[in-house]
């Protein structure tokens, strides 16, 4: 019994990413039957080519309208690039992220919610440089999308378990 699946938009961000992150999967299924046998990747490993994979894809059916998907695209660009000159694996290392000074006032913003404003600032991708009205809007954005991610990641699951 095949689920139901309800005609999509083509130019949404959920079949855009939809897409994506299918292809991405296949490329991991197909890299990871190229690699030797002996040398199974750990479960962790996994994890991060998996969550790599939905962040690329996530960023890049958004494109570059966002902030935070130009930074998510950035920082899995140069970490891939950087662990390339290193000789390592792209899904390791530690970002650095840079602090922004946010004028006189030694980082206080007015508005009472400094420590969560900043603790907001490092959860999303790119929110480091913005002003507070910018990065409250980019936060819902990015929220809705992680909502998509999740909603998406959910139908493929059930759809696998269903199908066998």
């Amino acid at each position: 019994m095949t689920p139901q699946l309800s005609p999509m938009n083509p130019n949404s961000i959920k079949t855009r990413f939809t897409h994506r992150f299918l292809r991405a999967l296949k490329r991991l299924r197909k890299n990871k039957s190229r690699a030797a046998t002996s040398s199974q990747p750990s479960a962790l490993g996994q994890y991060r080519k998996v969550k790599l994979a939905a962040d690329a894809s996530m960023a890049a059916a958004v494109g570059p309208r966002r902030v935070w998907s130009r930074a998510m695209l950035w920082k899995i660009r140069s970490r891939g690039f950087l662990a390339r000159r290193r000789g390592r694996r792209s899904c390791g290392g530690v970002v650095r992220r840079r602090r922004v000074h946010m004028g006189k006032r030694g980082g206080k913003l007015g508005f009472g919610g400094d420590r969560k404003t900043e603790e907001l600032r490092r959860l999303v991708p790119g929110g480091e440089a913005m002003d507070l009205y910018s990065l409250l809007d980019e936060t819902a954005h990015y929220m809705k999308c992680l909502s998509t991610q999740v909603q998406v990641m959910r139908n493929i699951v059930d759809f696998c378990y269903t199908s066998t």
